[in-house]
């Protein structure tokens, strides 16, 4: 049986509200919340959905109608799942300090559902003794699922309760993790005094967030990492290196990248291409003879993906003999301040035929992305280029590419084409191809 919730006044009128109807918006404002309690605590056991929409709309009062008290007496007698979620999501909504007690006991002894609700209740509230329940969770299950994230939510304030809570070995993994996710630079020489735990998982939570903090000031104590007993923790330190590493640590990075394991050898690469584009280069270009078809597959992955202009020789060797040219060729296009220009421009004059229109394209590309970076000679060398290439594409074609370069010498031939061409029929510079056909035939016979 459907059980009556409250009266809501609209329009001067009561009304009924049933337990499977949703809640109104125009009368959410006006809540009969002397009804919500008589349904969730009184002698008369209301069913399951009446109390959880009574739950739903206790939410949803004004300010000053307290339905706090309601809600965690109601939490204190509840036992269905359902109806304890709905009350604990009313109560993140409308908490009040001196419910902290309630949720942290929630948050520490829940189940998963109710731990995460109180987590976001507490974090919502936000006050001293609230703070100090979420960092009690981070000692606890879902640390890293939920009380950290809910901490970072709060943001800079906790750092402090975070740094003390580093000490403590049940939450060191997740208080490292928050910490790094709030990215405070206060944080970084206690995370590196992590690194000397004697707990692999704490070893690897203070590599992981020295690597989210970005402070270069860890990278000699990170790189000593390297050298780790755990497989783990060294794969941890050198993912690390690849965002705080810089060319002092090459020598330790290259001994790892010859005598390490197989994934231990990929991170050295790639952490040797991030901390030192010109040792990552020559990199490259040893491992491209290697046996190991993982590690070959890697080096292609990180030379297409470079920016810096030492990679433009490794890719000019890759533009002919690549599965992908064309995926090559954009990255000769990629490299930072137009680098790759140059080098796409000799390929235009001399590819082969069938690279040529690869060349071209992405050619025409890097002309009108790095055009204002380029010096004028060099892209007047490039667009001269790109139209001898083009020579040998359709005009349409042609025409639209060396558009794309900003090859001004098109422009006007576009401008007269588009306007007097119906839309939809794509015609060379020289004219439709019908008339081409007919001026070729009277010139034969005569």
């Amino acid at each position: 049986m459907l059980a009556w919730l409250l009266v809501g006044v609209v329009g001067g009128r009561g009304r009924v509200v049933r337990a499977d109807e949703p809640a109104p918006r125009a009368w959410t404002a006006v809540l009969g919340v002397s009804r919500a309690r008589a349904t969730l605590l009184g002698e008369g056991v209301a069913d399951e959905p009446a109390r959880i929409a009574a739950a739903t709309l206790l939410a949803q009062v004004p300010e000053g109608a307290s339905p706090e008290p309601t809600l965690r007496a109601a939490l204190a007698r509840e036992q269905a799942p359902r109806v304890r979620e709905a009350l604990l999501v009313a109560l993140a909504r409308c908490a009040r300090p001196e419910s902290v007690v309630a949720l942290a006991l929630i948050a520490e002894r829940g189940d998963p559902v109710e731990r995460g609700l109180a987590a976001r209740a507490l974090a919502g509230l936000g006050n001293d003794a609230a703070l100090r329940a979420l960092v009690r969770g981070l000692a606890g299950p879902d640390a890293s699922t939920v009380f950290a994230p809910m901490l970072v939510r709060v943001g800079p304030v906790v750092v402090p309760k975070l740094l003390r809570a580093l000490a403590d070995p049940p939450a060191a993994v997740a208080a490292a993790q928050a910490l790094g996710a709030l990215g405070d630079a206060r944080a970084t020489a206690p995370l590196v005094a992590l690194l000397d735990s004697p707990r692999e998982a704490d070893r690897i939570a203070g590599l992981e967030a020295l690597a989210a903090l970005g402070d270069a000031r860890a990278a000699d104590a990170v790189a000593a990492r390297v050298g780790d007993a755990a497989p783990e923790v060294v794969l941890a330190a050198l993912g690390a290196l690849a965002v705080l590493g810089d060319a002092s640590h090459v020598a330790v990075l290259e001994a790892r990248l010859r005598s390490g394991r197989a994934e231990e050898r990929r991170a050295a690469l790639a952490a040797l291409v991030a901390a030192d584009p010109r040792a990552g280069a020559a990199a490259i270009s040893a491992v491209l003879t290697d046996a190991d078809p993982a590690l070959l597959g890697a080096a292609r992955v990180l030379l297409l993906a470079a920016t810096h202009p030492r990679f433009a020789p490794l890719l000019e060797a890759r533009v002919a003999v690549d599965a992908q040219p064309e995926s090559v060729a954009a990255a000769l296009g990629a490299l930072a301040g137009g680098a790759g220009v140059p080098t796409l421009t000799r390929l235009a004059l001399r590819a082969r035929p069938g690279l040529q229109r690869t060349v071209a394209g992405a050619l025409a590309v890097a002309l009108r992305t790095w055009g204002a970076d380029l010096d004028a000679a060099v892209a007047a060398e490039g667009r001269e280029a790109l139209a001898l290439a083009c020579a040998t594409l359709r005009a349409p074609e042609a025409a639209l590419l060396r558009a794309l370069a900003r090859d001004a010498a098109v422009a006007p031939l576009l401008a007269g084409r588009a306007a007097g061409r119906r839309p939809g029929r794509c015609r060379g510079a020289g004219g439709s191809g019908r008339r081409r056909r007919g001026a070729r035939r009277s010139h034969a016979r005569g």
